[in-house]
């Protein structure tokens, strides 16, 4: 697995393969608003090309917190903003052909 970390930011990944989801799902992350870290959860129903990106509020992308080929499962990413200014970021999944979104409140 290949992880791409913006610097400051790190990441723990749990995966469990007990019960496939049937989608690709993207959580709200958790706790909403945060300071300086969050959690945020995904599921991939099949093994693919994941990207997990995190964008300011101008479109640019501040952090990768995975980047690379993933088994389907479960996930759980800790992000940890205490580089970043208070604000609303949007954080991005792009699995096989497949894209979600979510917005999260970073409160300092």
């Amino acid at each position: 697995m290949k992880c791409n970390i913006s610097p400051g930011t790190h990441i723990a990944i749990l995966a469990s393969t007990a019960v496939l989801p049937d989608r690709l799902r993207l959580e709200r992350n958790y706790p909403n608003p945060f300071n300086p870290a969050t959690t945020i959860e995904f599921a991939l129903p099949t093994d693919a090309k994941t990207t997990l990106s995190v964008y300011n509020m101008l479109g640019a992308k501040v952090a990768t917190l995975v980047d690379g080929f993933q088994p389907a499962g479960y996930y759980k990413v800790q992000f940890d903003a205490s580089e970043f200014g208070s604000g609303m970021y949007v954080y991005v999944i792009e699995s096989g052909t497949s894209r979600k979104v979510q917005k999260m409140t970073l409160l300092k």
